[in-house]
């Protein structure tokens, strides 16, 4: 599985129409046309009036077989439709193919993989991390994830959806935790920042780092995962 993260970054002033573009329309045509819908988020932290897309595919060939069927639809046409329509909202757009690593909790392409919902929580909130890796060192901070900070954040994080790594440019990992709450999540963090097994985990991926980055989303009523 490869995952397509589209990330849109709109006009404040057109924001909320793109929502509601996407809502009564736009999620019925892509859904149609492009893979598997993981996810549909906005963001609450950092850039603001910001969607993201998490459509999967079982490779390439698939994924650009879905995007030339999309691109050539007439449905398409009319729901993008120039500056009136969905396109007219957005400022700037980009594009990132992210794989699964070995060892993530998401994996596949399944609807019903349990990570995409939490009994008792309808609706959780989810942190979005990046780890920069130094050049050359994208195997030993992989390492260093799967044998230290994973095992010691699964003691604290409500949940675990996925660890990524891109398909090509910068050497990064891709980290998706969900929390049911804000609250919830502070005190989480708080509690591995007290604990020394996670504190020395972290230590270890830090020497293969250059910089970390952190966002939130929030995820769209669509959105499979939730």
């Amino acid at each position: 599985m490869i995952i397509d993260m589209r990330t849109y970054t709109h006009k404040p002033s057109r924001y909320r129409e793109f929502l509601r573009i996407y809502q009564e329309s736009g999620y019925a045509i892509t859904s149609r046309h492009l893979g598997f819908n993981v996810g549909l988020f906005t963001t609450s932290s950092d850039t603001v009036n910001r969607t993201v897309q998490w459509f999967a595919y079982e490779d390439h060939d698939h994924r650009d077989a879905c995007r030339n069927g999309y691109l050539s639809s007439a449905v398409k046409q009319a729901f993008t439709n120039g500056d009136e329509g969905a396109d007219g909202c957005i400022r700037t757009q980009e594009s990132r193919v992210l794989i699964p690593t070995a060892f993530s909790p998401l994996r596949d392409r399944d609807p019903g993989n349990p990570v995409l919902r939490a009994e008792g929580c309808p609706r959780r909130m989810f942190e979005f991390n990046t780890y920069y890796c130094l050049p050359g060192q994208l195997a030993g901070a992989l390492d260093a994830v799967e044998h230290g900070l994973y095992p010691a954040a699964q003691k604290h994080a409500e949940w675990i959806i996925a660890y990524l790594t891109g398909d090509a440019g910068p050497e990064r990992i891709y980290e998706l935790r969900a929390y049911s709450s804000l609250q919830r999540r502070m005190e989480a963090n708080a509690a591995m920042r007290a604990d020394g097994a996670y504190s020395a985990a972290w230590a270890a991926l830090c020497r293969h780092l250059r910089d970390t980055d952190s966002v939130i989303w929030e995820p769209m009523p669509m959105s499979a995962i939730q």
